[in-house]
């Protein structure tokens, strides 16, 4: 397996074209300081994958917290929607992500696949924070 060396210009450059591994503004301002500042970012794909990795644990155990203190204000009926949406909405991500990445397209779309579970678990997040919404 060859590793590629990515320096941060280059990173840059290939994060810029790459709109869905370009947060938006709000999801970039939940990245954790560690992430914003990992060293593997400027390093090869596996590093860089790596970091991704970590912080998508993190952003996890955010979205899971969420999640339950959310369900904890429901009744049966809602829950089990919530629940049920909840498991279509893994499903998509991980589809969505997934489809991502291809060999055709170089080390670069596993990067942005990775990053993509990463975006989406925050953007959960957010709307999970919002819900229910205001009736």
């Amino acid at each position: 397996m060859r590793i590629v060396l990515v320096s941060a210009a280059a990173a840059a450059l290939c994060l810029s074209a790459f709109p869905a591994f370009a947060g938006s503004p709000e999801i970039e301002a939940r990245y954790s300081k560690t992430f914003k500042t990992c060293p593997g970012m400027e390093r090869s794909t596996a590093e860089m994958i790596d970091c991704i990795g970590a912080e998508t644990t993190l952003q996890d155990k955010a979205l899971n917290t969420t999640y339950q203190k959310v369900m904890a204000d429901l009744n049966d009926r809602q829950k089990a929607n919530l629940k049920a949406a909840q498991r279509a909405w893994i499903t998509y991500r991980d589809a969505w992500c997934a489809a991502q990445e291809d060999s055709d397209w170089g080390s670069i779309s596993r990067i942005v696949a990775n990053n993509c579970v990463l975006d989406e678990t925050i953007r959960r997040t957010i709307e999970l924070e919002n819900f229910p919404p205001e009736t």
